[in-house]
């Protein structure tokens, strides 16, 4: 069974990258355009894996992941932002997520 990766990013050029760099190396991909998307596919998909984007347009990707972790949603998670600071890096850990990635990936 493949391993499926939930890219939720509203930059339509940056979820299409993704998903052709990891269906290439053999990972189904589930895309998401605002946290909301995100949020409703996590139960409909076998989730392994989250990239989640720190501006959404609909909420802020920290509020994504607490929202995960209120419903019991236990993926890891890999925040991605190319505005980041250090107060939402340690804020996304302190949420669970496993690393903040700094974009351009």
């Amino acid at each position: 069974m493949k391993t499926t990766l939930l890219v939720i990013d509203d930059d339509t050029h940056v979820q299409a990258l993704l998903q052709r760099i990891f269906e290439r190396e053999g990972y189904d991909v589930v895309a998401a355009t605002t946290g909301a998307e995100g949020l409703d596919a996590l139960p409909r998909h076998p989730i392994d894996v989250v990239l989640l984007d720190l501006h959404l347009p609909d909420q802020d990707g920290l509020s994504v992941l607490s929202k995960m972790r209120v419903e019991e949603h236990d993926q890891p998670v890999l925040m991605m932002s190319g505005e980041g600071t250090v107060e939402s890096a340690v804020r996304a850990t302190q949420l669970g997520a496993v690393d903040f990635l700094q974009k351009p990936l």
